[in-house]
């Protein structure tokens, strides 16, 4: 287990050398509550591993990794975690075992580990009515925070967005947008791109030679390209319109969930 962590130190220290000293571990005290108070009863042998050595780490401050989700202005730290959830806000999702690691109270966010589904370590959003999966395990997620808080904000930040057009795009080449999408993924590959291990199928995170990629897909794409470079940027942005049928992409701003 140390082992993960260690990779995930070293991930982070080229592009945040002191992240390590602002880090604060959580109590055992701390982390006993916590459990307590999420009501995880005897489900709470099935919260994965890699989270409670994470609280034993870094539970009380992570230096920005996880807990830029805020609770009052506070980043979020176990024992303002425990706080929240004595208050029983969150009684309805506690009561079906969603264990809740990260809350905003303002605007009505979490995320979670169901411990009630087989695979209890993938990591779950609900903002409102939406309930997405954000993570197939809280391993993956630490590398994808770091990917998309850290790497991404090391360099100068270009980005676009691609919806309806990518439909448009798959219609024309007269294939489904599943192949359309793993066409773009097989392009990044050529263009040097080199998928990371904590990589999903709706998640793809790809790194090159002073460039990185993050992809979302959900039947449309959302990307956003960071580099040290506009010219690498660019013409990463035109292998994607190429594969995309030539398309003219809009460039804004892409709002992605913890951003």
């Amino acid at each position: 287990m140390d082992e993960l962590f260690k990779r995930l130190y070293d991930y982070i220290e080229p592009f945040k050398a002191d992240w390590k000293n602002h880090i604060e571990p959580a109590s055992n005290e701390l982390i006993h509550e916590l459990i307590e108070v999420t009501r995880a009863g005897e489900s709470a042998k099935r919260i994965p591993a890699s989270y409670l050595r994470y609280l034993q780490l870094m539970g009380e401050y992570d230096s920005g990794l996880i807990s830029e989700l805020r609770i009052g202005g506070v980043p979020v730290k176990a024992s303002k975690l425990i706080g929240v959830l004595k208050s029983n806000a969150y009684k309805e999702d506690l009561e079906k075992k969603r264990f809740l690691f990260a809350v905003d109270p303002m605007i009505k966010r979490i995320m979670f580990f169901d411990l009630t589904k087989e695979n209890s370590g993938e990591v779950w959003y609900k903002g409102g009515s939406k309930i997405i999966r954000l993570s197939e395990s809280f391993d993956k997620f630490m590398f994808q925070r770091v990917f998309d808080r850290i790497v991404h904000y090391k360099y100068a930040i270009y980005s676009m967005m691609i919806e309806e057009r990518f439909e448009i795009a798959a219609e024309k080449q007269n294939i489904e947008k599943d192949e359309l999408y793993k066409k773009i993924r097989q392009r990044m590959e050529s263009h040097g791109m080199k998928e990371t291990w904590f990589s999903e199928r709706n998640y793809y995170r790809g790194e090159g030679e002073g460039i990185a990629i993050g992809i979302e897909y959900y039947g449309g794409i959302s990307c956003k390209i960071v580099s040290e470079t506009e010219e690498k940027i660019l013409a990463l942005r035109e292998e994607l319109s190429d594969v995309c049928n030539g398309q003219r992409f809009i460039d804004r701003g892409v709002s992605w969930w913890g951003s």
